[in-house]
């Protein structure tokens, strides 16, 4: 008996999974399939069930958390709870990639702490 409120859709594709701590360590996964409520995304390390996460696929950075992750012969087989997604274009995801690169603090950390002025 399926007791999935939304449906599930394959998907397959590359999806850089980043945990957001105080350290962001950053995962190169794969997503197995999605929902309007979230994914199942393939990872080659263990991530703490409860850990915020951002996922970035597709031109599109999804913010949630990982609600169960099992080991499988070949990784981890995560479910990430959807939150928020924001739709971005590749050029503003490069841009922002390429600043946090030349900079210290996270863009991300350093509009937060503008808006905080």
């Amino acid at each position: 008996m399926e007791r999935r409120s939304e449906p599930r859709y394959s998907a397959r594709g590359p999806a850089e999974v980043t945990l957001l701590a105080d350290n962001p360590v950053s995962l190169r996964g794969r997503i197995v399939n999605l929902s309007g409520r979230g994914m199942r995304i393939w990872l080659p390390e263990v991530v703490p069930v409860g850990a915020p996460v951002r996922v970035d696929y597709e031109g599109a950075v999804f913010l949630g958390e990982i609600c169960y992750c099992n080991a499988e012969e070949d990784g981890y087989s995560a479910g990430f709870q959807l939150e928020h997604v924001v739709s971005m274009s590749d050029e503003l995801a490069a841009l922002i990639r390429a600043l946090e690169q030349t900079t210290q603090a996270p863009v991300s950390k350093r509009l937060e702490e503008g808006s905080e002025r």
